[in-house]
């Protein structure tokens, strides 16, 4: 085993920003929690970060020089979970050639992180709480018991009251790994960090660095962010891509928003957004170049002064066909990140926030020819 080692809580400041007082309490929380080796329960909702505390429990913990790994409970198929925590012995079932080393004997002396520990099938949760009990676990078709010095960590988006209630998960499992409750707030709850954390993400490594005009940090300090910091996260992304140098209005970032809910966009559904401003920035500085479009029908300009463009008169009857607007909108930026990945479709969908295969059927719908890569990458990659 690694040889332990001991680091300050400095690195929390970078792993969980944030000035709040609500992530004030969590760093606090942490700091205090992280040399007990106790087991913890990191709750919160989809995107707000339980993974980064997890890793920061690991990393402010005297396991730190040993290994952290990562278990998703509701990602391992039901006949493979069990090998994939405990290991197995070569033939113990059909297909396993050779014997492999299971989470819990890899993360040996370290931390064991099972996240979404809601979704683990209700017999497995019965071999994992025997397991934290008697400390000792063997290898499917092996004989010989192993010791697991292993911290455990988990996380869940779920109210697990609520499981032990519906009798999907065991209650004395639950108090087992919930002996340090951490809580991590929705980013809606702590809308002050908004600010901070786009700074931290507009000038983390590989990203070309852009930045919030006033309209648009009010915009976005005023938005729900249902996806939290991850949604936020890709929303950086894009601006990083395609508004490199750049200085973004508060039209631009709502537009930004959006692509990562396109598909509700192009439907006709709402997503929780507030309206943009009205009164926006008059200028840009003259030394940026902003990503050059084709041009669109008027109405589908945002209404700032940046594109010098009217808003719709709808005076006398005059309609406008938005979903043709939208699509258009959908369609250019599609056409801008392929350019950009130089037509890499996963690299493209990451740049948009989207799924490689959501993309695909988005540039069938729009007749977007696939091209070959200049490297020779596949175009489906």
């Amino acid at each position: 085993m690694a040889a332990r080692r001991r680091r300050t809580t400095d690195g929390l400041a970078t792993t969980l920003v944030g000035g709040s007082a609500a992530m004030r309490d969590v760093r606090r929380l942490i700091a205090q929690v992280a040399p007990a080796d106790c087991s913890c329960l990191v709750t919160g909702p989809s995107g707000s970060g339980k993974e980064v505390v997890a890793r920061a429990l690991h990393d402010l913990s005297s396991r730190n020089g040993a290994a952290f790994e990562t278990v998703n409970c509701g990602a391992i198929p039901l006949d493979l979970i069990e090998s994939e925590m405990f290991g197995h012995q070569k033939g113990a079932f059909t297909g396993a050639i050779a014997s492999r080393a299971g989470r819990f004997e890899r993360a040996d002396g370290g931390t064991l992180f099972l996240d979404e520990i809601g979704d683990m099938p209700f017999d497995m949760q019965v071999k994992l709480l025997r397991v934290l009990e008697t400390r000792r676990f063997e290898r499917v078709g092996g004989g010989t018991s192993q010791s697991a010095d292993v911290r455990i960590v988990a996380a869940t988006h779920a109210r697990l009251e609520r499981a032990i209630a519906d009798g999907r998960f065991r209650e004395d499992l639950f108090y087992r790994l919930n002996v340090m409750p951490i809580l991590l707030p929705a980013l809606a709850d702590r809308r002050e960090d908004v600010e901070e954390l786009i700074a931290h993400f507009a000038t983390m490594s590989g990203h070309t660095r852009f930045r919030m005009d006033a309209g648009a940090i009010a915009y976005l300090s005023s938005y729900d962010w249902p996806g939290n910091v991850r949604e936020l996260r890709n929303f950086c992304e894009r601006a990083a891509v395609l508004h490199a140098h750049s200085t973004l209005t508060a039209g631009e970032a709502q537009f930004l928003l959006s692509l990562g809910r396109a598909h509700a966009a192009i439907d006709g559904a709402s997503a929780v957004m507030p309206p943009a401003p009205a009164e926006l920035p008059a200028s840009r500085p003259e030394n940026v170049v902003p990503l050059v479009l084709p041009a669109l029908p008027a109405e589908a300009a945002p209404a700032d002064a940046s594109h010098a463009q009217n808003a719709p008169d709808f005076a006398n009857g005059r309609t406008v066909d938005l979903r043709e607007i939208l699509a258009a909108q959908e369609r250019n930026y599609i056409e801008a990140a392929l350019s950009h990945a130089d037509h890499v479709v996963a690299d493209a969908a990451r740049l948009l926030g989207l799924q490689r295969t959501t993309l695909c059927e988005k540039m069938r719908r729009y007749e977007i020819a696939r091209e070959v890569p200049f490297d020779g990458r596949s175009a489906t990659a």
